[in-house]
């Protein structure tokens, strides 16, 4: 009667268990940066929103700045751009998103203004790459019909 494992068995279920964990290792590494990803856009809508909300409250213009460079998206008082303190900053390049902008519609450092109604340009386009994840976002934000916003995501590579 045969009461253990030979050692043949057991290196044969340690090598299974070793190509199980190679194979699934880069999937849920996909998966976490598509997660990420997913915040990145959720934080795009939730502060263009705010920035929004926020000249139509007080009537007033902003200004919507991503720096490529910093990986930041800066909201400013007024159309002139980055002039003076930013009125909100979140750093995407930072813990949790750890993003990288590769660029925007705007180009490196321009700017989308928001008018005193709170109604800036539609199909603002980020380009954002986690952990080898590449999409491209395109922001719809409130116009005249709609107090919607919306962040969709297209392409997406590995």
């Amino acid at each position: 009667m045969r009461h253990a494992f030979s050692l043949i068995e057991l290196v044969m279920v340690v090598a299974i268990i070793a190509v199980l964990a190679a194979v699934a290792a880069p999937r849920i590494a996909s998966a976490n940066a598509g997660a990420r990803i997913e915040a990145v856009e959720s934080r795009l809508t939730s502060e263009s929103l705010a920035a929004s909300e926020s000249a139509r409250a007080t009537g007033t213009s902003r200004s919507i700045v991503i720096d490529a460079d910093s990986d930041r998206f800066l909201v400013y008082g007024g159309h002139a751009g980055a002039v003076g303190s930013p009125l909100s900053v979140v750093d995407f390049g930072a813990s949790p998103y750890s993003a990288d902008i590769t660029g925007w519609s705007q180009g490196a450092k321009g700017h989308v203004p928001i008018d005193g109604y709170g109604i800036f340009p539609l199909g603002i386009k980020v380009s954002v790459t986690i952990g080898g994840v590449s999409r491209t976002l395109t922001l719809d934000l409130p116009s005249l019909d709609s107090d919607a916003s919306r962040v969709s995501a297209e392409g997406g590579s590995r």
